[in-house]
C-alpha cells in the first residue's frame, strides 16, 4: 500500500491518495507483485514493499537510488534481505537510532505515530533523499545533515502489511529541487486519477487551499 499526502505526513494532510498493487498498471506495481509472489507471509510483503519503493523512486520518479537512505531502530535488521534484493546495503543505507530516543521524541524515523497525541505507533523506517549530487551514501547522525530531506516512511511493523507513506512536496523537492504549487499538484492528481480509469472528478478538493 502507498499513501501520498499533500503536506508533510507529520502534519494535517490537505490532499491524500491511496494506491494498492491490485490497482496498479505501472511497471513498479508489476515488480512489487512479482516480488510478493516469490515468498509468502510478512517476509514476502516486506520484500514486495521494498521492491515497490525502489521501483517507484528510480523508474517512476527518476530518483538516484544511491541518494536514498533511511533512519530507523534495531527492528530494521529484518529488512536486510529485502534491501539486498534491490542492491541496497543495510549497513550503509540505514542509520540505527536509539529506540528510547525515538519513542521520547516521537519524530518518526523508527516509531511513526499516526496520531501525535495518542500512544499507538508503528515501527517504521524514515526515508531520506540527499539533495546534493555529491555526498555519502548514508548519514551517521540523526537528525541527518541539512543536505538530506525526509520524503516518507516505510512502515514495517504493528500492521498486517507494510505501507509506504510519502509526502508530495518532499518528493517534488527531491525530484526537481522545487516545491510544487497547489494548483499544479491538484491538476497532476486529476491526471493520475483519469489515467487509472477514474473520471478525475475531485470536487471535494477544490475548497482546500495551501
Amino acid at each position: 500500500m502507498i499513501c501520498f499526502f499533500g503536506r508533510s505526513f507529520r502534519g494535517r494532510p490537505i490532499l491524500g491518495g491511496l494506491a494498492t498493487r491490485s490497482g496498479m498498471t505501472s511497471r513498479a506495481g508489476r515488480i512489487a507483485a512479482k516480488s510478493s509472489s516469490v515468498s509468502g507471509g510478512l517476509s514476502g510483503s516486506l520484500r514486495a514493499a521494498v521492491a515497490l519503493a525502489h521501483a517507484l523512486f528510480t523508474q517512476s520518479l527518476g530518483l538516484d537510488p544511491g541518494r536514498v537512505a533511511f533512519a530507523s531502530v534495531p527492528e530494521a535488521e529484518k529488512m536486510r534481505a529485502p534491501f539486498a534484493a534491490v542492491g541496497w546495503d543495510l549497513d550503509a543505507k540505514v542509520h540505527i537510532r536509539d529506540p528510547e530516543e525515538a519513542r521520547r521524541t516521537r519524530d518518526s524515523s523508527g516509531y511513526f505515530y499516526p496520531h501525535p497525541d495518542e500512544a499507538f505507533f508503528v515501527t517504521s523506517m524514515g526515508i531520506y533523499y540527499r539533495l546534493t549530487e555529491e555526498g555519502e551514501e548514508g548519514f551517521a547522525t540523526y537528525p541527518p545533515p541539512s543536505n538530506w530531506t525526509e520524503i516518507g516512511e516505510l512502515v514495517i511493523g504493528q500492521v498486517p502489511f507494510p505501507a509506504i507513506v510519502l509526502g508530495v512536496e518532499r518528493l517534488t523537492l527531491a525530484a526537481s529541487g522545487r516545491y510544487p504549487q497547489w494548483q499544479h499538484r491538484l491538476d497532476q492528481l486529476r491526471e493520475a486519477v483519469e489515467a487509472a480509469g477514474g473520471d478525475g472528478d475531485l470536487p471535494e478538493l477544490d475548497s482546500f487551499s495551501p
